[in-house]
């Protein structure tokens, strides 16, 4: 009997087991998409301290969508500490009844009604920092309560703890609030004393304190901006370093020192959470606070923290690099006089001769094309800010010249895409995506990305098991977190301005080569300055492994003119052939589109780029000057719209 009693028993634990495990699987995937860009709202503390209550709460959330902010993307309205003053015979939070009347749920619903979201204060000791009810050993009551609120966060304060384990205390409110199935963001508040951030994201927090309690004043300000040098590497989407609520606004901060103190909490991809009384607010004090353009660059998706670049003692550079490739820059005035500050393109890991345009983000001024460096005058406790955004260089023209969807086992590099630059200037593919055609999942390539004259640049999904193989290939770069399809796959590359540069549509069934499934040769595509959509000019490598970072092993440069020339648009011989120095090439538009007209060598090399730009419909001329070259055959090409036609021609001297 006993023995029936124990395996019932084991199959309720195993049930309740898989039953957990599912629900855990499902809490899992809800708070993965929280606080993916730092969180924006309001809190009552820096301003109100105890003194809060529920008119203060339904006016600040009027307030929140007439001045604009929630327009600007404040959304949390969170009430700090005093809003509880006891519990119930059954251990449940009590609001102070006094102060909120209507009760906490009351409350929550009208915030929610503004298309605004609620937050609520509690801490992981027996007490609050005000000496009321703490939530230590009270979670799962007190995260269930929460939930049928309808609270949307929680900060979690650390007064009261003595002996308690940070980490330990911290992930069981985490639990709690996982298991009540209701998103919430949970901010931990221990002032940076146990390193929160070393730990913060394993145990699901959202943001984490850096620092004890900010003040309003210029001193408070920069002492916990200093204690950011060196925190960024543990920020990123879903979990943040939080150097404490703004003081924007509050007496002790004059207008300069507010715009540098909001202007490097973006940089720093703080939470932005306002402490000023909002009911109230001045215009210029919510002009510094609805910024956009600012305030883009604390929520750009990219999820970088920025950094002090530069230190000149009281003149500073920060910056943080963006998900469109550019860098969002302060200079920052800590003296008491106007300084000069300057950014150069090599602390941006920018090369120097790159263009790139600068627009201040405060004067919402386009202030124009700079390379090499920035500088501007920057008045005392103030700051310049600035965006930063690489200019395409004009040449646009990179190829998708190798592929490895599917690796053999005994040669197994991951999958990667060689790119392959045909023109005589560099391309820097700082900011650049490539795609296997889902746009949730696209790469952007690093700030160190550049593609040489001629050269080749390898995109590996796993660069370390690339490496095992290939480990001579000098620009090998990655890793992406998508696999390249077996079959009907296709690959996209976009520049900066998200414009298609080049794609590739490709299969593991004929017409294309089948040896490139699983069999350990690549695709390659036969010649680079060929249409790489049509299968024809793809065939399998001749090696195992195919030939990344080089030439490919099929190379073919052999090129019949005939069999490019369409009856429509089309590319005519020239005259005379062969010639001597010059010739004129000739080619015919049968509507306007844009073109480029390029010579090549046998080995494929650039020689010369005759035209680059929109041309009309109808036919053009173009002379083309040989003189600087040897006796030999060259080729010529035309790129019109997304077709190839191609002409060859020999020089004789």
């Amino acid at each position: 009997m006993a023995k029936k009693v124990s395996v019932q028993f084991s199959k309720v634990l195993l049930f309740l087991s898989i039953t957990f495990g599912l629900l855990t699987a499902q809490i899992s995937t809800q708070f993965d998409t929280l606080a993916l860009t730092p969180p924006m709202g309001w809190n009552s503390w820096n301003h109100y301290h105890c003194n809060i209550n529920e008119s203060i709460v339904r006016q600040t959330a009027d307030a929140m969508v007439k001045n604009g902010l929630k327009a600007a993307g404040y959304r949390y309205v969170i009430i700090d500490d005093c809003w509880q003053i006891s519990r119930d015979s059954s251990g449940n939070i009590q609001a102070d009844p006094k102060k909120f009347p209507s009760g906490i749920k009351t409350l929550a619903d009208y915030v929610h009604s503004k298309g605004l979201k609620f937050g609520l204060y509690s801490d992981a000791g027996t007490k609050t920092c005000q000496g009321r009810p703490g939530s230590k050993n009270y979670e799962y009551r007190d995260a269930r309560q929460y939930a049928e609120w309808g609270v949307d966060y929680v900060k979690y304060d650390w007064c009261y703890t003595d002996g308690q384990d940070p980490k330990y205390s911290y992930q069981q409110m985490r639990i709690a609030l996982n298991l009540t199935g209701r998103p919430i963001v949970f901010s931990v508040c221990d002032w940076g004393i146990d390193q929160p951030w070393l730990w913060g994201a394993e145990i699901g927090a959202n943001l984490w304190r850096t620092t004890g309690d900010i003040a309003p004043s210029w001193e408070s300000f920069v002492n916990i901006l200093d204690w950011q040098v060196g925190l960024e590497k543990y920020a990123g989407p879903g979990h943040w370093n939080d150097p404490d609520m703004l003081e924007v606004g509050n007496s002790g901060l004059s207008l300069n020192e507010s715009r540098a103190h909001f202007s490097l909490w973006c940089i720093l991809a703080a939470p932005l959470i306002a402490g000023n009384d909002l009911i109230h607010i001045k215009p210029e004090i919510t002009a510094i606070l609805t910024n956009r353009e600012v305030i883009a660059v604390d929520q750009d998706s990219l999820g970088k923290q920025g950094t002090r670049i530069r230190d000149y003692g009281s003149k500073e550079v920060w910056a943080k690099e963006l998900r469109d490739g550019g860098r969002a820059v302060v200079l920052f005035n800590r003296d008491s006089v106007p300084a000069k500050i300057r950014v150069s393109w090599s602390d941006l890991n920018f090369t120097p001769s790159m263009k790139a345009n600068v627009r201040d983000l405060w004067k919402h001024e386009d202030l124009g094309e700079y390379s090499g460096s920035f500088s501007a005058e920057v008045a005392p406790h103030d700051v310049v800010m600035v965006r930063i955004t690489p200019m395409s260089s004009g040449n646009q023209n990179v190829v998708i010249n190798e592929i490895n969807y599917h690796s053999s086992d005994s040669l197994n590099t991951g999958d990667w895409v060689e790119l392959y630059n045909p023109d005589s200037e560099k391309v820097y593919l700082s900011g650049w995506m490539f795609s296997n055609g889902n746009d949730n999942v696209r790469y952007q390539f690093p700030t160190t990305a550049i593609l040489e004259p001629h050269g080749y640049f390898v995109l590996c999904n796993d660069v370390q098991s690339f490496k095992q193989f290939h480990p001579d290939v000098t620009w090998a770069m990655g890793n992406f977190d998508f696999d390249l399809p077996d079959s009907n796959g296709v690959i996209y590359l976009y520049d900066l301005s998200h414009q298609t540069v080049d794609e590739v549509r490709y299969s593991n069934k004929e017409p294309w080569p089948r040896e490139a499934d699983g069999q350990g040769y690549t695709l390659e595509l036969k010649n680079p300055y060929w249409d790489n959509n049509n299968a024809q000019n793809w065939s399998a490598s001749k090696t195992i492994g195919g030939t990344p970072g080089s030439a490919n092993s099929v190379l073919t440069v052999d090129i019949q003119d005939s069999q490019f020339i369409p009856k429509t648009t089309c590319l005519n011989g020239n005259a005379p052939n062969p010639f001597n120095n010059s010739t004129v090439i000739s080619y015919y538009l049968e509507k306007p589109m844009s073109v480029r007209l390029s010579v090549f060598d046998v080995l494929g090399q650039q020689v010369s780029r005759l035209v680059n730009g929109f041309r009309q419909a109808g036919e053009h001329h173009v002379k083309f000057n040989g003189r600087s070259l040897s006796s030999g055959i060259y080729y010529y090409r035309l790129q019109a719209g997304s077709r190839f036609y191609y002409g060859k021609m020999l020089l004789m001297k």
